[in-house]
């Protein structure tokens, strides 16, 4: 087997692994939303779904062809070190376990007032954004990895264009933009701020 081969095959299956995680997530972000308000006809979890596929369809298209290496990168678990393990494990148990389960919960059980329209519209608005800022930060980031390190392996260069002319960590505002905006865009103040 040629090197060049070899790298594509490595591209490749670390593409899988990624698109594997990433369907699964979706999967389990359901079956909380779905699960905790033990009903489908739940409108708002539907909202959510939809701008979660068409962002992860979109955005992975343009990084299918402008980096295919930083998707592979993300699809092989690295170890966390330092303080990204706290960031990736309240993002991980907050914002992708907790928030799904108890707005679900809310729902089922009504602990809070059902908000008005332009709350659910400015939620869904805000998680767009949050997740549209994260793509434009892997767009613009070669290096946008799982795992914080310097990829010598791939000739790691500090990022300097795009949202990162502005903040240092773009992906991490835009997540935490996704964390805050998620309780209004489903309809449960018992998650927000």
């Amino acid at each position: 087997m040629t090197q060049g081969h070899e790298k594509r095959s490595n591209i490749a299956t670390g593409i899988a692994m990624r698109a594997a995680t990433v369907v699964v997530a979706l999967f389990v972000e359901a079956a909380l939303l779905f699960g905790g308000a033990d009903r489908l006809d739940w409108a708002w979890a539907w909202v959510y779904l939809g701008i979660s596929l068409a962002t992860i369809a979109i955005g992975g298209a343009i990084l299918l062809r402008a980096s295919p290496e930083m998707i592979a990168e993300r699809g092989r678990p690295r170890e966390v070190q330092g303080w990204d393990k706290i960031v990736s494990g309240v993002w991980l148990i907050g914002g992708f376990l907790a928030l799904p389960l108890v707005a679900g919960l809310d729902v089922r059980f009504g602990w809070t007032a059902a908000p008005s329209l332009i709350w659910h519209v400015a939620g869904a608005v805000a998680v767009a954004a949050g997740y549209g800022l994260t793509v434009w930060a892997m767009h613009a980031n070669a290096y946008f990895s799982t795992a914080v390190r310097i990829q010598d392996e791939r000739g790691h260069a500090v990022c300097s264009s795009g949202p990162y002319l502005v903040v240092r960590h773009p992906g991490y505002v835009g997540y935490g933009l996704q964390f805050l905006a998620m309780p209004f865009l489903l309809g449960s103040y018992a998650n927000s701020p």
